[in-house]
């Protein structure tokens, strides 16, 4: 199972790769499901993941990936990643991301959705940011 390398940014759910030797938006929801049987539920995409990925990708130029980590217990089962346009046509509501039969066959068809790869993240980095020597002023409470 090949891993698919995720660098974390300052939004939470959101990410950056390299997916096909290009650069990549992706906006990521990770499910622990309780029993084996409910591995194949949709799973939501909230607005708040979705929206800085896009705001992201289209400062960067990179594409935008929507997708989903969904593991049983604890331990890993599967992991889809599809490009932005195909997720708006096959999401369920505002942002639910279908994981049934009959979506699984189209993923296994379609060259575009990444399947068989496993999450490896990177924790964010934050910028280094150059002190001006000037000394910070912050107003403070005076107490009467």
């Amino acid at each position: 199972m090949e891993t698919l390398k995720l660098q974390a940014t300052e939004k939470r759910g959101v990410y950056t790769a390299t997916i096909a030797g290009k650069p990549a938006v992706v906006a990521m929801t990770q499910r622990d499901r309780a029993k084996v049987e409910f591995v194949n539920r949709s799973v939501t995409i909230g607005p708040a993941k979705i929206r800085p990925a896009l705001k992201l990708a289209s400062e960067s130029g990179a594409g935008l990936y929507i997708a989903v980590s969904v593991s049983v217990q604890g331990k890993f089962k599967q992991a889809f990643a599809v490009p932005y346009e195909l997720f708006k046509s096959i999401k369920q509501g505002t942002g639910d991301f279908p994981l049934n039969e009959t979506r699984l066959e189209e993923f296994a068809k379609n060259d575009d959705v990444l399947k068989g790869w496993r999450p490896d993240i990177a924790a964010f980095v934050p910028p280094v940011v150059e002190k001006t020597g000037k000394p910070d002023v912050q107003a403070k409470r005076v107490k009467k």
